[in-house]
């Protein structure tokens, strides 16, 4: 093989094995928190925040989940769109994941007494509430 196929190869392990692992391990995503605590109020700020606090959930890391919804919401009130109503949905199952009940409880009771009644994730905090 010449040397062309060879880095070619490393590239494309590099992009498809080691990239993503780099990218969702605790120093990548605290690399993408700071880079959104410098710049609050860019255009994509706002939509990477909300990503960062899902993939954190769907990770299995309900403390860092938890804090990147609760700063989604404390940043990004207005306007009150299907995500920011998400973000407290996923923040109190973060906190129920913690074990902090008391927490969780204030949090879905927030949820549920704010959110609009035609959101559809509403039923289902009705549910873990």
């Amino acid at each position: 093989m010449s040397i062309k196929k060879y880095i070619l190869i490393a590239v494309l392990v590099f992009t498809v094995v080691l990239g993503p692992g780099f990218l969702l391990s605790n120093w990548g995503l605290g690399m993408v928190q700071r880079m959104v605590d410098k710049k609050p109020k860019s255009e994509t700020s706002q939509w990477t925040q909300y990503a960062l606090g899902k993939v954190y959930y769907m990770t299995m890391r309900p403390e860092q989940a938890s804090e990147a919804m609760k700063i989604y919401i404390q940043r990004y009130e207005e306007p009150k769109d299907e995500r920011y109503w998400n973000a407290w949905y996923f923040r109190g199952l973060a906190l129920q994941e913690m074990r902090q009940n008391r927490l969780a409880a204030e949090t879905f009771f927030k949820y549920l007494e704010e959110c609009p009644r035609t959101h559809p994730s509403r039923e289902q905090g009705l549910k873990e509430f």
